[in-house]
């Protein structure tokens, strides 16, 4: 089965803090997923880093067949993502 989502190895980290160490999963076409975790988890960061908007320091990403770090705007074009917070809009 094909898959929407798959990360492989992934790890990302901010100045000397480990946010995301060696994620691997995977999500099949048709499949409704959560990405449930306490604050802090890295969650949003690896949202962020599937849409183009962090690059990994390693590991791969695939989403919907692309590569986000060579077609992050094909990504997003596809994909719909709603932040928590208000950074893009002040109302």
């Amino acid at each position: 089965m094909e898959q929407a989502i798959q990360i492989n190895g992934v790890t990302k980290t901010f100045q000397s803090r480990v946010v995301l160490d060696d994620v691997s999963f995977s999500v099949p076409r048709g499949v409704v997923f959560a990405l449930l975790g306490e604050n802090g988890a890295g969650k949003t960061t690896l949202i962020r880093s599937m849409l183009g908007y962090h690059r990994v320091d390693s590991g791969q990403i695939q989403v919907l067949g692309m590569d986000p770090r060579r077609e992050p705007l094909k990504i997003r074009q596809r994909v719909g993502y709603v932040s928590d917070s208000n950074e893009q809009y002040e109302w």
